[in-house]
């Protein structure tokens, strides 16, 4: 039997393009939980359905570690996420928003049912992107692609991306055309700490009334 063409996703995948769509975000003057969930995506280089389904018991804050059932995963494995502090800082300032409710990221609508499947890619397009610019999903071949490019271990960023060791998968998810050298192993924790301070945006902390500082660039 043929293995399923894997599809790629679009996706800025070049930092300083990457640094202006994080502004772009940070601006964004939607509804807060998707601007809030927006920059959660990118800080944990998740799935968005599983930044739209994460529920508040899945968050061990004191730990730092944000727990996805096997059930939520594409691939049907458990996965542990690090949070960096910003990812941390973030949830601490959106969890009033989601008292009342299960959901971490709640809909417009009510607060005991998830955002959207087409939450995030709207705002996008209310950002100013088209579909061929990027999507939500593209988010993962932006991180890929440029941790790769920095020349970061693939092994760990495979991890990071919670993908079982593909070589088609890595392919779809990289667009990096040259090999680098590779820097030491690092831990997932380490890698994602450092991926929330990759774009080249903003050098100060973002604040809003709504959700306070969370996202910081250097």
């Amino acid at each position: 039997m043929q293995a399923p063409k894997t599809i790629g996703r679009a996706a800025i995948t070049d930092e300083r393009g990457f640094g202006v769509l994080l502004n772009a975000i940070d601006d964004y003057d939607g509804w807060p939980t998707i601007k809030a969930a927006l920059q959660f995506l990118i800080l944990t280089c998740v799935c968005p359905g599983e930044v739209r389904g994460a529920t508040r018991q899945e968050f061990d804050l004191k730990k730092a570690t944000w727990n996805i059932p096997a059930h939520r995963m594409k691939m049907r494995h458990s996965h542990s996420v690090p949070l960096s502090r910003q990812a941390v800082a973030l949830i601490e300032d959106i969890w009033p928003l989601s008292e009342g409710g299960e959901p971490m990221f709640p809909s417009i609508r009510t607060r005991k049912k998830p955002l959207s499947e087409n939450a995030f890619n709207v705002s996008l397009r209310r950002m100013g992107y088209s579909k061929d610019e990027v999507t939500a999903h593209g988010f993962r071949v932006t991180a890929s692609t440029i941790l790769n490019n920095r020349g970061y271990d693939p092994d760990v960023i495979e991890a990071v991306l919670a993908h079982q060791d593909s070589n088609v998968i890595r392919r779809a998810y990289t667009t990096c055309s040259t090999p680098r050298s590779l820097s030491s192993n690092e831990g997932s924790k380490t890698l994602l700490h450092r991926q929330s301070h990759l774009p080249q945006g903003r050098t100060s902390c973002v604040q809003s009334p709504e959700l306070g500082p969370h996202l910081r660039r250097c």
